[in-house]
């Protein structure tokens, strides 16, 4: 029997991206929600890589501190800031 192991980075400066289930279960919505929200472009932080989406883990929990506002508003938001 072949085990699955998981590879962690070790690398600090590594992006921090969380793949669709892990952003659903840190929103506490189905991952079906979550590949809505990223299609109608109101999920910040969304990216496609080679086929797999990801979502930038801090982008991602500034936009629920916020109190998830839809992404246009979001983007408006961070950009005011600067």
């Amino acid at each position: 029997m072949s085990q699955r192991t998981t590879r962690t980075h070790t690398d600090p400066d590594a992006p921090e991206l969380l793949n669709v289930n892990q952003a659903a279960s840190l929103l506490n919505i189905s991952r079906r929600q979550v590949e809505r929200l990223i299609s109608t472009g109101n999920l910040p932080g969304a990216v496609k890589i080679g086929g797999c989406r990801r979502i930038h883990e801090p982008t991602l929990k500034r936009w629920i501190e916020a109190g998830c506002p839809d992404a246009w508003r979001h983007r408006n938001q961070k950009k005011s800031r600067q």
